[in-house]
């Protein structure tokens, strides 16, 4: 289990770090085909906020469907997403595809709620609607992290 707390200003700088190693990760992000204009560095630093939630928490959690796009091209690098994984919670964190659909809206409910009391108010762009009604039917990412 995690034990360290990581602000959001140490977790953009791991984001920037690892980015800063893998630029191609970059390139790779801007060609997902996202519904909006999106700032993939700052997105990518949101997938990582995703993971230490995981991370922390030790549940299964559901992303936003951007932050999902975006997780999966971090799965591709490998060795930097196992690395990332190991050092800092220890162990791996799959990535496990859900249909479900009450269960992947009532892990989001949960991801929602403790990313608000982790990090605050999530950003429109990347996880959905301000309003907590209307995360009840934002489109979720259909896969888990375990």
């Amino acid at each position: 289990m995690l034990h360290k707390k990581y602000s959001t200003k140490e977790i953009r700088e791991i984001a920037s770090k690892i980015i800063k190693n893998n630029p191609a990760l970059v390139s790779k992000l801007e060609k997902v085909p996202f519904e909006e204009k999106i700032d993939v560095k700052e997105l990518f630093v949101e997938v990582l906020k995703f993971l230490f939630l995981v991370g922390k928490n030790n549940q299964t959690l559901t992303p936003s469907l951007n932050v999902d796009l975006a997780w999966h091209e971090f799965i591709l690098f490998t060795r930097t997403y196992h690395q990332f994984c190991d050092n800092h919670f220890g162990r791996y964190i799959h990535h496990q595809p859900e249909e479900n659909i009450a269960k992947n809206n009532s892990n989001f409910q949960k991801t929602i709620k403790l990313y608000i009391i982790t990090f605050g108010e999530p950003k429109k762009e990347f996880w959905g609607c301000y309003a907590h009604s209307e995360w009840e039917s934002a489109q979720c990412g259909s896969c888990e992290a375990i």
